[in-house]
């Protein structure tokens, strides 16, 4: 009986050598290095960033890889096994084969790659990383990274707003044709508004959103806008759009004519200067029908003003509800009562094909008070003593209908 336990633990022992021995033996090999060589790889392709990094830790800008004659090889990008060499202010657009001596090195002048005449290889034709190497086992390919300068896009501040210490905005990261992107943070200059930015082929862009139809591409590889700055704090209009809503607090600056497309334009309570900058606007009606009101007008001040501007073809019309039991309403086109309005800043206001409408229903004894001067008829209702108001000359009275 001993002796079969002292034969069992042998056995025992016998195995466990024989298993550690056989995990020895498979460590040994799984830590004998790969070599390319013996497992096929014989062809070379060497990658040259030509100026360009790798890695912010690369030197050489050189890589080197083994790959399977007659085999398709890696074409350098983001995410893949040899990322793409980078530059600053530069983009890869292609790789190129350079041609060798006898050496196996590039033929180069000075820093350019070049082929037997003496010519730029980036005159040549580009490696397709879609056909494959050589059969030959021992060929080598040395491809030439070709670089592009960036697009790039420029918002001149102009001489006067550096001076001032503001930058020009200056983005080179565009790699390929397209469109302006969003600006983030454009120049800013203190105690001045953006008008418009200014192309040089002379077209004007509101706003920094507008810029993102410009378009970055081989024909236009560096596009340059202009800043034209307005002293102050406003709210620069040259669309219709820009007026659906007024902020009543804002100063208001109109660059262009403005067809409102018979939409309605009003505001009340304004304390903001609403500059019309010489421009008209035109097509529009406003109607006026809240009930229990004495007064009707489309706009209306709380210290604010307007000034040179031209209203065409625009019409304020109001109906009288809820007013029988008073004698009289106040109406203008500008304003109901202006009496304690600063008249000496509403300046070069002119009209064209206004009118001023009362539809009065059952209301048809309360007196609509619209003006006695002919020079306010129709556009204040009512004067303080001692005020006065002219339209523009060569206004048209507005109409009273």
């Amino acid at each position: 009986m001993i002796l079969q336990n002292i034969k069992r633990r042998w056995v025992l022992i016998l195995g466990l050598l024989a298993v550690m021995c056989t995990a020895c033996f498979l460590v040994a090999c799984a830590s004998e290095p790969f070599d390319p060589l013996e497992n096929g790889y014989t062809a070379t392709v060497v990658y040259d960033a030509n100026g360009g990094k790798y890695s912010t830790a690369d030197t050489t800008g050189v890589r080197t890889f083994r790959y399977r004659p007659g085999t398709t090889i890696i074409q350098p990008a983001e995410g893949a096994s040899l990322n793409i060499p980078t530059r600053d202010s530069y983009h890869v657009v292609a790789w190129y084969p350079a041609v060798l001596d006898e050496e196996g090195k590039p033929l180069k002048e000075g820093d350019l790659f070049v082929d037997e005449d003496g010519v730029s290889i980036f005159e040549g034709e580009e490696w397709d990383f879609s056909q494959k190497l050589p059969e030959d086992e021992q060929s080598l390919l040395y491809l030439v990274a070709g670089w592009k300068e960036n697009y790039t896009f420029t918002i001149d501040v102009g001489e006067e707003a550096r001076s001032e210490g503001v930058d020009n905005y200056f983005d080179d990261s565009y790699t390929s044709p397209s469109n302006v992107g969003v600006i983030v943070d454009p120049p800013a200059r203190p105690g001045y508004t953006v008008r418009y930015y200014m192309s040089e082929d002379g077209r004007k862009f509101y706003g920094t959103q507008a810029l993102r139809e410009l378009q970055l591409s081989d024909e236009t590889p560096d596009v340059v806008v202009t800043v034209e700055w307005l002293k102050g704090d406003w709210i620069v209009v040259s669309k219709a759009e820009d007026l659906a809503n007024i902020d009543v607090s804002a100063n208001y600056f109109i660059d262009s004519d403005i067809d409102m497309g018979g939409k309605e334009f009003t505001f009340s309570g304004y304390s903001g200067e609403f500059n019309g900058n010489g421009h008209t606007i035109s097509n529009f009606k406003t109607d006026g029908t809240s009930s229990g009101k004495v007064s009707f007008s489309q706009f209306s001040f709380s210290g604010g003003f307007m000034h040179d501007i031209t209203f065409k073809d625009a019409v304020y019309s109001f109906r009288l509800r809820g007013v029988n039991n008073v004698q009289s309403v106040t109406a203008g086109f500008i304003a109901a009562d202006a009496s304690g309005y600063d008249l000496g800043k509403f300046t070069n206001i002119a009209f064209d094909n206004c009118s001023l409408i009362v539809v009065k229903g059952t209301a048809a004894n309360v007196e609509v008070i619209v003006g006695i001067d002919t020079t306010y008829h129709g556009i204040f209702g009512r004067l303080g003593d001692g005020q006065s108001f002219a339209p523009s000359s060569g206004s048209v009275s507005v109409e009273i209908g």
